[in-house]
């Protein structure tokens, strides 16, 4: 049952999805790099909205759906490590 439990989210689509853009040629990587986390934090947020109301039974979805998102966020959250790790990497240089 999908209702108008969305009404207050951003839409959910694949532009959600990596926008990983060529840094400028000015643009230092370390800024490069925080811009991707900040855009990835940003994905988790709201794919963490979507499984709060799904899982506070606000609409239902089926099992499939619920798992397939989880795993998009487990995904995004491990990326999001690793470029923060080669943040401080980079920035103890």
């Amino acid at each position: 049952r999908i209702d108008d439990s969305f009404d207050h989210l951003a839409p959910f689509s694949s532009s959600l999805f990596f926008q990983f853009l060529q840094p400028s040629s000015n643009e230092r990587v370390e800024d490069f790099l925080e811009r991707q986390i900040q855009h990835l934090k940003g994905v988790n947020l709201q794919i963490q909205k979507y499984t709060d109301l799904v899982t506070n039974e606000v609409i239902i979805w089926e099992r499939e759906d619920l798992i397939t998102l989880k795993e998009y966020q487990i995904m995004f959250l491990k990326i999001s490590d690793v470029i923060e790790r080669l943040v401080r990497e980079l920035e103890a240089l």
